[in-house]
Order: structure tokens, then sequence, then C-alpha cells
């Protein structure tokens, strides 16, 4: 009986689909302002993206329209063109963070934000 919980709590687990705001700790942890994130360059926006996002918890609180409000107009090509992404820097390494919008209309809810690394050329 004990495996057969572990297993399905694995499961429970696996099929989660929000990413952590913990996974955005280890670029820093800076107060964000709206004004110093869109005034600043990639290393103060990566001190900061933590602070937004663990005080606008759980993403669904967020809309399109928010985001954009609080970190300006995106400002990375992506593979759609509702996805709203940034790119943040600590040291050498630079990181893309997407927003992702339920629909491409500005009041749909965040119903994720990913932080993928930039290849390496």
């Amino acid at each position: 009986m004990k495996l057969i919980t572990i297993f399905f709590y694995s499961i429970l687990i696996g099929c989660s689909s929000a990413t952590s705001t913990e996974e955005f700790k280890f670029l820093g942890v800076t107060t964000f302002s709206s004004k110093s994130w869109k005034d600043g360059g990639e290393e103060l926006r990566a001190l900061m993206i933590y602070d937004f996002l663990n005080n606008n918890h759980p993403y669904n609180t967020m809309t399109a329209e928010f985001v954009e409000d609080n970190l300006g107009n995106s400002e990375v090509y992506t593979v759609s063109d509702h996805i709203i992404a940034y790119a943040v820097k600590q040291g050498r390494d630079r990181y893309l963070i997407s927003f992702i919008p339920e629909t491409a209309h500005l009041t749909s809810e965040i119903k994720d934000v990913v932080i993928d690394k930039y290849p390496t050329l």
C-alpha cells in the first residue's frame, strides 16, 4: 500500500505544470521596482525577477496586461506572438524569462513562467 501511495504522489508531482518561483531564486534576490526594471539592464533584472514572481504568485493572479504594465513590452522574439519574454543575465550566463498566457488576449491569465538558459556559442 505504501508503494502505491508513493507512486500516486509521484505521478501528481510529475503532472504539475507550473514552474516553482524558487527556480528563479538562484539569480539573486533584490526588491522589485517597475521603474528600476524598465530602466535597468539584464543583470539588475535578473536580481529582481524572483521578488516580482514571489509577490505575484500563483501566476494566474497576473494577466498579460499586468506583466507588460510592470515589466514593459516583451523584448525577445519567441515561437508565439503572445508569449511575453525578457532576457536577464547573471555573470556570463544569459536567460530567457517567458510568461505564458492562456490566450493571446491582454486580459488572459498567465498560466506559467519559464526560465531557459540561452545557448552558448
